[in-house]
């Protein structure tokens, strides 16, 4: 019986987390529109942080953490942004000068990780989306883009349950 009918299980556990994908994509593109239309909880940073030696992420992370604990009360302890972003944050020398003050062994950009990251930027956690998505209609040459853009860097307070 599982030789005759495993074919028909398997196809059903794809098309299960085919769908879950979907959803699950749908909810991550709602969420950063929702966070890059919200006027009131943006922040402008002082540079570009894929400007890896003029930017200062730990001074624009700091300045929108105070500024949502004034708005609302509570201090934001999590960041998400797009993977290419956190490339660039590897090799920020603001990152780096922490890091190596702080006793990080070895602040090479193939040692830091999101932990790094978040113990430079003075945060609990930082995500790395990675989401893409494919822009173009149906039946047209794929265009894939990513769901989060350099623009976008999501500041917010995340469960710890």
């Amino acid at each position: 019986t599982a030789k005759m009918l495993g074919n028909y299980f398997r196809a059903e556990l794809i098309a299960a987390s085919r769908c879950r994908h979907i959803v699950l994509q749908g909810f991550e593109k709602r969420t950063v529109d929702n966070a890059t239309a919200s006027a009131g909880g943006t922040a402008a940073c002082t540079s570009v942080w894929t400007d890896t030696a003029n930017a200062v992420p730990i001074d624009d992370v700091r300045a929108a953490q105070l500024a949502a604990w004034a708005r609302v009360g509570i201090m934001p302890d999590t960041l998400t942004i797009a993977e290419w972003i956190f490339e660039y944050l590897k090799d920020n020398q603001q990152i780096i000068d922490r890091l190596k003050y702080a006793g990080f062994q070895n602040p090479d950009r193939t040692n830091i990780n999101e932990a790094a990251v978040a113990q430079a930027l003075g945060l609990r956690e930082v995500v790395v989306a990675g989401a893409v998505y494919n822009s173009a209609n149906e039946g047209q040459a794929a265009v894939i883009k990513s769901i989060w853009s350099k623009d976008t860097a999501l500041l917010s307070v995340v469960a710890k349950s």
